[in-house]
């Protein structure tokens, strides 16, 4: 069985270390960040942007999860034969 993934990555590399931020379909809800090494030095610029990534990547990953919840839903009244109004 071949199980395909769609994944989303960013790295930032800053003065002393590097920062990852990734998301994919399998974690819909979730936002993973790792810094190798433990520790990474942004400039006040990359810590902006940094955060403007997160701030973005959160909602989409947002508007996933309530387009999945809403497509269960939809699936689970088809199924049913609930109509739908």
């Amino acid at each position: 069985m071949l199980n395909v993934t769609r994944e989303t990555k960013a790295t930032m590399n800053g003065a002393v270390g590097r920062v990852i931020g990734w998301h994919n379909d399998k974690e819909v809800s979730h936002l993973s960040l790792a810094i190798p090494g433990d520790r990474a030095k942004l400039t006040p610029a990359q810590a902006k942007a940094l955060a403007k990534w997160l701030n973005e990547t959160a909602d989409a990953i947002t508007g996933a999860e309530v387009t999945a919840r809403a497509k269960v839903l939809r699936d689970r009244m088809s199924a049913y034969g609930v109509p739908r109004w």
